[in-house]
């Protein structure tokens, strides 16, 4: 009967053991795919060419995804190194305890190195998010949504790269605004009106116009007057 008792020791040690460390490779290789995605989605947000065609959400939506994976790998992490496995306890042979021990050694070795690889690419989006030319892209691919209220007025809807939620604002223009006449446009698509003191992004631009053309057609149709020409 002792002789069961100890083998069923040995068989309940092993394979706890061995569920240990199919866990470490668990992790190992969500953290290296974590590591993967951080790297691509670094490259696309440092060349805002490559990432111009990708939808304003979707940019957003990856920061905090990668946030939220990377949250859920930690505590995965610290769960394991909490747990205290009784090598000492186990009555397997001593060349199948050492191996294990290896092994797992050998995991947790490289489990750290893919940990400190994430706080690096972590660290390198933080700095990319302060950069003032990180703003300046993310605010290039959200120009925001608008609702016309009326040819004059306009609400806009931004999203927060930072948190992700959307901030409404009302946007007025002066009665004798004029759209079709911009002193200049910037590089990074901002509409420059000097004369009213407004800036505003080229898409919100374009929407004004159209208002204002809708309107010009109306009068036209009412009057007889052909604007299009007189502009």
């Amino acid at each position: 009967a002792k002789i069961a008792e100890t083998a069923g020791n040995n068989s309940g040690a092993a394979t706890s053991l061995m569920a240990d460390i199919n866990i470490y490779r668990e992790l190992v290789e969500k953290y290296s795919n974590t590591i993967a995605q951080l790297r691509q989605k670094i490259d696309m947000l440092e060349n805002p060419k490559s990432s111009s065609g990708i939808p304003n959400d979707k940019l957003i939506d990856w920061i905090t995804e990668l946030r939220n994976e990377n949250k859920y790998l930690k505590a995965q992490l610290s769960k394991l190194e909490g747990d205290n496995m009784a090598y000492e306890n186990s009555d397997f042979s001593s060349e199948k305890e050492a191996s294990l021990k290896y092994e797992n050694m050998k995991l947790r070795e490289k489990l750290d190195e893919h940990v400190e690889k994430v706080a690096k690419l972590e660290k390198e989006v933080e700095e990319l998010k302060s950069g003032l030319n990180y703003y300046r892209d993310i605010v290039n691919k959200l120009q925001g949504s608008y609702t016309v209220i009326n040819k004059y007025n306009y609400r806009t809807c931004i999203r927060d790269p930072d948190t992700g939620e959307f901030q409404y604002e009302l946007v007025k223009f002066p009665l004798d605004f004029d759209p079709f006449n911009p002193t200049y446009i910037t590089k990074d698509g901002m509409e420059i009106y000097e004369r009213f003191g407004i800036k505003i992004p080229t898409k919100l631009g374009d929407i004004v116009r159209e208002e204002f053309r809708k309107s010009a057609e109306y009068w036209e149709e009412d009057t007889g007057v052909d604007w299009k020409l007189g502009r």
